[in-house]
């Protein structure tokens, strides 16, 4: 029975209008900043071949959220949250992109690569917004979705910075504090993570909508 009251259908009316929202060049978020929290999602359509079954597709690469301080109601008194945690992203993206630019490696992250989405929401709604998206999409540098995460990762922690290398930098090298000398390998090598990746695109097909 459809419940329009549910907190489950407004969740999935907050995603699917994310959706339909203009997919923007990742690389124009540095040349224009936006005020509001809420929700954003990550496209990928790049030459790296692992994720090849999601070029074209309306399957994101990551969904994520951005929170707001408490009590804010409109967009100026959330702050440029979204903004900034996409800003995080773009700087992991162009880490990777200069270090394999100076190795001479291809086949890797460029920014060039990348388009998002984003939807400011009223305060509160982006939790539950995220989640439907999370299982809707299955996003492989989602945490949730256990195959490439380690994006959201910080290492502005000496004991993060000694933790085990994440499965995204194992895959994406370029982040600084990710290759520092006391940073442990990944347990998984680079080509078993692309075979968790290719696993996971059997178990859940890319969504063409």
């Amino acid at each position: 029975m459809y419940n329009p009251t549910d907190p489950d259908t407004f969740a999935e009316a907050i995603g699917n209008k994310l959706i339909v929202q203009d997919e923007r060049p990742l690389r124009a978020l540095e040349s224009v900043r936006f005020y509001g929290s809420g929700l954003y999602a990550l496209y990928y359509n790049g030459d790296f071949d692992a994720y090849a079954p999601i070029r074209g597709t309306a399957t994101p690469i990551y969904v994520g959220k951005a929170d707001p301080p408490k009590g804010a109601k409109t967009p100026k008194e959330q702050g440029d949250k979204i903004w900034n945690r996409v800003r995080e992203h773009v700087n992991s993206i162009k880490e990777v992109e200069a270090h394999c630019g100076k190795m001479g490696l291809t086949g890797n992250l460029k920014l060039s690569d990348f388009a998002f989405r984003y939807l400011v929401t009223a305060s509160g709604w982006q939790i539950a917004a995220e989640a439907h998206l999370i299982s809707l999409f299955r996003p492989i540098w989602n945490k949730e979705s256990g195959v490439v995460r380690g994006i959201g990762k910080h290492g502005d922690a000496a004991e993060t910075r000694a933790n085990e290398r994440s499965r995204w930098d194992t895959l994406h090298p370029g982040r600084e504090w990710a290759t520092h000398e006391g940073n442990k390998p990944n347990r998984l090598s680079v080509a078993e993570i692309k075979a968790l990746i290719q696993k996971h695109f059997e178990l859940y097909p890319p969504k063409h909508l």
